[in-house]
């Protein structure tokens, strides 16, 4: 997807949202290195902070 069709979606987006452009990298590329983890590491920081993990009994699970 075009950086500028990417934009357009992030804009019209609730909150909480983050965008991530990777410049030079073709759409499959980023399932490897290092677009991989220029991609996931700012991802797994988001789902941390805005999708919490859940215990089997339904509350917030405690990280080790």
């Amino acid at each position: 997807m075009p950086p500028e069709e990417s934009q357009a979606l992030f804009d019209k987006a609730g909150e909480p949202k983050s965008l991530i452009v990777l410049r030079g990298f073709c759409h499959y590329e980023v399932y490897t290195e290092p677009a991989f983890s220029q991609l996931m590491a700012p991802t797994v920081a988001w789902l941390e902070r805005f999708v919490p993990a859940r215990s089997d009994d339904g509350g917030t699970a405690l990280s080790a």
